[in-house]
């Protein structure tokens, strides 16, 4: 169902997303944090409340409330006007199987601004509201902010906080991970490899955290490069040696040799040693 309304989202909101710019993947960003793309020349400020995150593998903003509340906030870049996006939204869209979203009254329309409610035709007891602000240069930002009824109200202030916060700048082909800052994105992950996730049995697990420590249970492969050497729990400290798409994970291990793994991030995706690797938020750093 999430993933049916992520991709009917994409499709509703723009046409395009923040798919390769400065925001980057699994990264949290905190209220009053200002998060910058690049790409389609926009910056913008986290609204206080909130959270911003890019998740892996799902190219769109999103904006979470720190309260335990139900709604989230949707942001999508794109190259077009602010006609295409009206006439979208007064086509309406359908975000899942049978789930439809339609305009509720009339579009709030000002000089490259454009405001409107939705209603669910399934009578859903959730609610939409969307803004869009245009440039001179052709790039729009779209919000879309879904929330239980009953918060509605309360959360919709964070969709206009956080477009009166926005600059649209000229856009700039600059490299995305030229200063990439391996260290702050990779602190407080949970690595698994992609090829074998699944089996609890043959599946690879790196936990590192902010603080410098790291523990590990390598279960098949080679990964360190020394087939077996570094199999089974293990515990340790690490560090990134360089910026930029590539660099080098070094692990120091409480009982076994240093290992040195060459990472890289390629399209939002990162590898360590050229296999493949998810990340997620891992609490259990002290």
């Amino acid at each position: 169902m999430k993933v049916f309304l992520t991709i009917g989202l994409v499709i509703f909101i723009s046409s395009s997303v923040w798919s390769q710019e400065r925001v980057l993947p699994g990264l949290l960003y905190d209220p009053g944090e200002v998060v910058y793309g690049p790409i389609y020349g926009i910056t913008a400020t986290i609204p206080q409340g909130w959270a911003g995150r890019l998740p892996q593998d799902l190219e769109i903003f999103l904006l979470l409330p720190i309260e335990s509340v139900e709604g989230q906030i949707y942001v999508a870049a794109a190259k077009e006007t602010i006609k295409d996006i009206k006439k979208r939204w007064l086509k309406g869209a359908e975000l899942s199987p049978g789930l439809f979203a339609k305009i509720k009254g009339d579009i709030i329309e000002k000089e490259n601004f454009m405001s409107a409610e939705f209603y669910f035709t399934n009578k859903s007891r959730f609610s939409a509201y969307s803004e869009a602000l245009c440039s001179e240069t052709g790039t729009c930002i779209v919000t879309m902010l879904i929330a239980g009824d009953q918060h509605y109200q309360q959360l919709k202030f964070g969709v206009t906080e956080f477009i009166e916060s926005v600059t649209l700048s000229e856009p700039t082909m600059e490299n995305v991970y030229g200063d990439f800052n391996w260290s702050k994105f990779l602190g407080n992950k949970y690595l698994v490899s992609s090829n074998n996730f699944r089996s609890k049995k043959e599946r690879n697990d790196l936990y590192l955290c902010a603080n410098g420590t790291f523990k590990s249970n390598y279960k098949k492969g080679s990964l360190y490069n020394s087939t077996g050497k570094y199999w089974g729990k293990l515990t340790g400290n690490w560090l990134v040696n360089g910026v930029g798409n590539k660099s080098v994970l070094m692990l120091q291990f409480d009982n076994a040799a240093e290992a040195k793994i060459p990472l890289s991030i390629d399209e939002d995706k990162v590898y360590l040693r050229g296999e493949r690797f998810f990340l997620m938020q891992y609490l259990d750093c002290k």
